[in-house]
This record gives C-alpha cells, sequence and structure tokens, in this order.
C-alpha cells in the first residue's frame, strides 16, 4: 500500500459531491450558509423570493468540504 486510504462512500454521496463541485467551477459567486437554526417558513420564503435567480442546494457540510477540495484540486 501507498499509504492512501481507500474510502467507500454511498453512490448518492458521490452524486452529490460531483454536483456541488460542478456548480463551483459554474459559477463565479457562491455562497454557503448555516440554515441549522433557520425556521422551515423563513427559508421557503428565501426560496421563494430567489426562484429564478439563484441556485440553492442543501448538503451536509461534509460533502461541501469535499466538493469544495474536489473543485480546488481541477484548477
Amino acid at each position: 500500500m501507498d499509504g492512501t486510504k481507500a474510502v467507500r462512500a454511498a453512490p448518492w454521496k458521490r452524486e452529490v459531491v460531483g454536483e456541488l463541485s460542478g456548480l463551483l467551477e459554474r459559477y463565479p459567486v457562491v455562497g454557503v450558509l448555516d440554515i441549522s437554526n433557520l425556521p422551515a417558513r423563513q427559508f421557503q420564503q428565501i426560496r421563494q423570493k430567489l426562484r429564478g435567480e439563484a441556485e440553492i442546494v442543501v448538503a451536509k457540510n461534509t460533502l461541501i468540504e469535499l466538493a469544495l477540495q474536489k473543485a480546488s484540486e481541477r484548477d
């Protein structure tokens, strides 16, 4: 072994990381927000106001971090 650790991830997680890294490469401006304490009703209102102007994706922190790493490796 060369010291690298083999990681087995669920296919849906790999798909999410791929989607997120694609978005990071496609858009020049990306915002990352903590919505953990945001009431659902308020989040729905934000989604409605931004519909057609912004793409909102909710993902786990770890998957976002992996997508950021993947996107930065491509640069």
